[in-house]
């Protein structure tokens, strides 16, 4: 999404942020990569989104080089929560996983 490739670059120079097989890769000026997923919703309240299967193989095996950026598109201002290190969250009880009947 381009609200977060930008909030990125502003921190962190536009040469160190890229999108890369639909994830936002920032290259850190200290040196260390970090790979970002991001996910949207219309709702403030809506407290789920999809993780396919590879997406959370990539999180498992990036761990603290991984967040998820959770974008909510509000009426007035949009609002980016970041989500580093998912399964650790998800370790912690931070996060839960949910299952879906695939039809």
């Amino acid at each position: 999404m381009v609200l977060v490739e930008k909030c990125f670059a502003k921190q962190l120079g536009s040469n160190n942020v890229r999108w890369v097989n639909n994830r936002i890769v920032i290259t850190h000026p200290e040196g260390f990569t970090e790979y970002v997923e991001v996910k949207t919703t219309v709702s403030s309240r809506k407290d789920w989104f999809d993780v396919s299967p590879r997406e959370w193989q990539f999180a498992l095996e990036k761990g603290d080089s991984f967040s998820i950026a959770r974008v909510m598109l509000g009426t007035k201002k949009a609002s980016i929560e970041m989500l580093k290190n998912p399964h650790k969250l998800y370790k912690q009880k931070a996060l839960r996983l949910g299952l879906l009947i695939s039809r």
